[in-house]
């Protein structure tokens, strides 16, 4: 090691250099991450949901769809209450002969996440999830192999090979020439959640956030968009079009709370908005969650303290001769 430090021109010596510091740089500000979000979610009360103060709390229950239309996860075709979905196609670069190697890779085509929103209940009471935003750790991750653009469902069983297949290997037993990647939160699963808890009532903010969540759930079916609202009958929603979108929005809104009233309060979690408060969902629980940062806080240190040293111990080296 000494040898080719020693050796090292001065372009390859000082590209090291910078690459270990870039490097412990990165891992000095991963530990404060996962060590301030272990203490946030550890420091954070769970509240119950009939009881809950408005502002930033972490609640625990069953995750639930809502009454109208299902949320269904666009490849496996499952109904579920969050999805996140990525299509995969296999590219080959290089020759077969001569001296240049196959060099294989998987281009994403296509990847999405759901903002449907869904319930999450407790033996209290119930509020609203808007998962925009949201940092989600799901209950199902599954990787599966095809030969067309859109599969048919997924398998029962995924034929990924585990690990190895979210590395692309195991190509070259014809598992097929798109990959896809499905993440969920399956109906009735358990779920941990720390964001921001308000209770609705007919107020300019908070009748605006309802606003733009029925916007987006209508945007979800498109045909049905269209046929609401494109009058021009071009096949896209033009500005115009898109104002009385929201006005409708708006009547459907102010109708419900209207009706709503004298029934008991819609209460929500979603987003706070600000970076050192996150939004998270999580399958885990949140003695797990807070494990699971300080392990990688600590590998961030070890990580930080393996490439100062090194860095220092390479600069010594070099400068000693």
């Amino acid at each position: 090691m000494r040898e080719s430090i020693l050796s090292a021109n001065a372009g390859e010596f000082w590209f090291w250099i910078a690459l270990l510091v870039a490097i412990g740089l990165a891992s000095l500000y991963g530990l404060f991450r996962f060590f301030v979000r272990a203490r946030l979610i550890e420091d954070t009360p769970t509240s119950k949901i009939r009881s809950a103060a408005q502002g930033y709390l972490e609640l625990n229950g069953l995750a639930e769809p809502l009454d109208g239309t299902p949320i269904v996860a666009p490849l496996s075709k499952l109904q579920c209450v969050w999805f996140r979905y990525k299509i995969e196609e296999h590219q080959r670069h290089g020759h077969s002969f001569g001296t240049r190697r196959n060099r294989d890779r998987w281009h994403t085509v296509e990847r999405g996440t759901s903002d449907g929103l869904f319930r999450l209940r407790d033996e209290t009471g119930e509020c609203v999830v808007d998962p925009e935003g949201a940092e989600v750790t799901p209950s199902v991750h599954q990787v599966w192999y095809g030969d067309s653009h859109y599969p048919n469902g997924a398998p029962l069983a995924s034929k990924d090979g585990g690990w190895m297949a979210r590395l692309g290997i195991g190509f070259s037993v014809g598992l097929g020439s798109y990959r896809y990647t499905e993440e969920r939160i399956m109906p009735a699963t358990d779920l941990y959640a720390i964001g921001q808890f308000r209770t609705l009532g007919t107020g300019g903010g908070d009748r605006d956030a309802v606003v733009a969540a029925v916007l987006r759930d209508w945007k979800r079916d498109q045909a049905e968009l269209l046929k609401r609202f494109d009058k021009d009958g071009d096949g896209k929603i033009d500005l115009q079009e898109w104002d009385a979108a929201r006005h409708a929005a708006e009547a459907k809104v102010d109708a419900e709370l209207r009706e709503r009233q004298q029934a008991a309060p819609i209460n929500v979690l979603a987003d706070p908005g600000v970076s050192r408060r996150p939004f998270i969902l999580s399958v885990e629980s949140q003695r797990d969650m807070a494990l699971r940062l300080r392990l990688f806080a600590g590998a961030c240190l070890v990580a930080f303290f393996a490439c100062g040293g090194g860095a220092v111990w390479a600069f010594g080296v070099r400068l000693g001769g």
